[in-house]
């Protein structure tokens, strides 16, 4: 070996010495940069299930939640709410057995319609009821509208907006658009029937419950 060459092979140890991985021949690979910061993870992505699903709290839902000054379409039930419909049958058994006594031999069941929704925000469900037939509502009506408080045994107190010509027989269709309620900002809420507004007395109901 010459000194020259000895010379050139000293002078690529010293190169391979002092910039570890600047040439590819030196036998050395050079570490990949990483960030020291490790990344974070959002609570979303963190409360993900072992599926890749998120787990979410299931939505708390009021009638504080209900928007204001929009409406809201009610759907009644024409056989549900057992529990509520024997009360309100309870609450008028005068007034069946009037009816009965009106009709003698031709007397029928009347349908009720009921649903219901808390309308003052105290966490309780006021029943909303329409009694078909012109017993309830006269002869220029299908039926009376009422709002009545139910404790969870017998109805408390009842008040009627009016009676209306309600097509009754698709007050249990969803977007039958017939009885509405609108929440104002104030927390209470008015009634829309056959696209008229109506107010509603919540010092009414407010003064049953005081009693």
């Amino acid at each position: 070996m010459t000194s020259a060459q000895y010379s050139l092979i000293l002078l690529a140890v010293v190169v391979c010495l002092a910039l570890p991985g600047a040439l590819s021949g030196c036998g050395k690979s050079s570490a990949k940069h990483t960030d020291a910061t490790a990344p974070q993870t959002t609570s979303t992505e963190a409360s993900s299930t072992a599926s890749g699903e998120t787990s979410q709290a299931p939505e708390q839902k009021s009638s504080a939640d209900d928007p204001v000054d929009k409406t809201i379409w009610l759907t009644f039930s024409k056989t549900g709410y057992t529990k509520e419909r024997a009360a309100v049958k309870q609450h008028y058994s005068r007034d069946y057995d009037v009816l009965k006594k009106v009709d003698g031999d031709n007397y029928y069941e009347r349908p009720v319609y009921i649903t219901k929704h808390d309308l003052n925000n105290d966490g309780n469900d006021e029943l909303i009821v329409f009694m078909v037939g012109t017993f309830w509502g006269g002869g220029h009506a299908s039926g009376r509208l009422y709002v009545m408080t139910y404790d969870g045994a017998k109805i408390t107190a009842e008040y009627s907006p009016a009676s209306f010509p309600l097509d009754y027989n698709k007050l249990d269709q969803q977007g039958n658009n017939q009885v509405g309620i609108i929440r104002r900002e104030n927390g209470s809420y008015d009634f829309i029937v056959l696209g008229s507004l109506w107010k509603y007395q919540m010092s009414w109901l407010l003064q049953q419950q005081d009693e």
